[in-house]
């Protein structure tokens, strides 16, 4: 599997579009302080939040209820992708 990935970046808005497709744009400093400006429009978007000690950190956003998505946590969730239906 490749990956690619991007340290020194920072989304600076992440919206979905009239038809549902994600836009995101982000700044990337490159080695040197060189800013650029990017537009990605990937399929998915994950919010990795980082550290939470096992405590809950869910964000809330406008239109949160709008999401077609779900909302999954990957501690204490086997149960979601179990095989089996419960």
């Amino acid at each position: 599997m490749e990956l690619n990935v991007w340290t020194s970046s920072t989304v600076t808005s992440a919206e979905k579009d009239a038809s549902g497709a994600w836009i995101v744009n982000l700044t990337r400093t490159l080695p040197g302080g060189k800013e650029t400006k990017r537009v990605l429009r990937p399929a998915h978007v994950v919010f990795a939040l980082g550290l939470g000690a096992g405590a809950w950190n869910i964000p809330e956003f406008p239109k949160q209820v709008l999401s077609s998505g779900f909302l999954c946590r990957v501690r204490g969730a086997d149960s979601l992708w179990s095989p089996e239906r419960i």
